[in-house]
């Protein structure tokens, strides 16, 4: 009698899981977010036209204008720029190598160059996302089996930065994402949703973007100038400067534990790159916590040179940390975005140039 119930159960659940692929199949992968849904739907459209791509999170997004890397870039090399800036809100370093893969897999794509954001795993696995965002569609939907082995052990490489019991629970939370996201558990929904065409929102994105790109305005906080001035100096300078003064630490001289299997799959990605012809750089933004530039730095330094470009450093680029071209302590605003596009349009011309000039020589 158990074995015909646990049989029962299996072929029960072997049918759902049937049911849910097959509806899945139905709607596409950005039903879920209209900025997703409006960025692969220019990049399909558009496949050829652009030469080089901008994964990331929001800091990249709200970071880096394709029009200043095609102005500097075509302004000091013969390479005739086009940027689409891919990066998304809320991105994790799961999502990011998820995301990475579909694109290489689009037929006719033009890209040459990859500006690919360096990600915290702590930031990928903190408490807005592992907890807060548990069981939300944008935080399930692409972790497939792959996926779900590729973050769990990316996690188990923090080494003792994390305890032994939030290792389990974050391994947990992306079991359940996985599972959830075969059977589309809190799906339907937004697929109805979606099927509906009851979303007005996509054409908003779409008005306020431009080749991908939208910045930020100004501060983050909003309201009468003295309220802004008391947040200002209790709460942004504070955090910017804990960010800005351990950014001056050089990277070579910054110790730490190499996560050895974030690593390899940062490695693994710029093979993958390299095969579809492909060059990608990983880009390490600036207004990082110290906490995150401990986890990064060590990696960073790890990475071939000519796979790197770092925008970290307060010494070297002291307005990313001043107030003017802030949006919040982690962001930089349109006029913050303006100067880290061309530090890193800048970084790409003395790549780009040198690799030519090497050619020729």
């Amino acid at each position: 009698m158990l074995l015909k119930f646990f049989l029962k159960v299996g072929l029960l659940g072997i049918l759902v899981l049937c049911i849910s692929v097959a509806l899945r199949c139905l709607v596409p992968f950005y039903w879920h977010t209209d900025v997703l849904a409006y960025k692969w739907q220019t990049l399909e459209q558009e496949a050829e036209a652009y030469n080089i791509g901008i994964i990331g999170t929001s800091r990249l997004y709200r970071g880096i204008d394709p029009s200043i890397i095609d102005k500097v870039v075509s302004n000091h090399t013969d390479f005739p720029a086009n940027t689409f800036n891919f990066a998304l809100g809320g991105g994790t370093a799961g999502e990011c190598s998820h995301l990475l893969d579909k694109i290489l897999a689009i037929e006719g794509l033009g890209w040459k160059y990859i500006f690919f954001e360096l990600n915290s795993i702590y930031d990928s696995t903190g408490p807005s996302v592992s907890m807060q965002n548990l069981h939300t569609s944008r935080n399930k939907y692409w972790i497939y089996l792959n996926d779900f082995w590729e973050a769990v052990r990316n996690l188990w490489g923090t080494g003792k930065r994390y305890k032994l019991r939030k290792k389990f629970n974050v391994s947990r939370n992306y079991f359940i994402h996985c599972v959830e996201n075969f059977y589309n558990v809190g799906m339907y929904p937004e697929f109805i949703d979606y099927w509906l065409g009851e979303d007005d929102g996509y054409q908003k994105v779409v008005e306020k973007h431009k080749d991908g790109f939208s910045a930020y305005k100004g501060l983050q906080k909003k309201g009468a100038e003295k309220e802004v001035s008391k947040w200002i100096r209790r709460s942004l300078q504070p955090q910017l400067k804990k960010s800005f003064n351990y950014s001056k630490i050089p990277i070579r001289e910054t110790k730490g534990e190499v996560n050895e299997y974030y690593y390899q799959s940062l490695m693994n990605m710029i093979e993958k790159c390299d095969k579809k012809g492909i060059k990608l750089i990983y880009v390490l933004p600036p207004l990082l916590r110290p906490e995150t530039q401990k986890e990064l730095k060590p990696l960073f330094q790890k990475l071939p040179p000519t796979n790197r470009f770092s925008c970290l450093s307060g010494a070297s680029y002291p307005k990313l940390y001043d107030t003017d071209y802030v949006y919040d302590f982690a962001h930089v605003n349109q006029k913050g975005a303006k100067l880290l596009s061309e530090v890193i349009a800048n970084k790409f011309v003395i790549l780009y140039n040198d690799k030519k000039r090497n050619t020729l020589n």
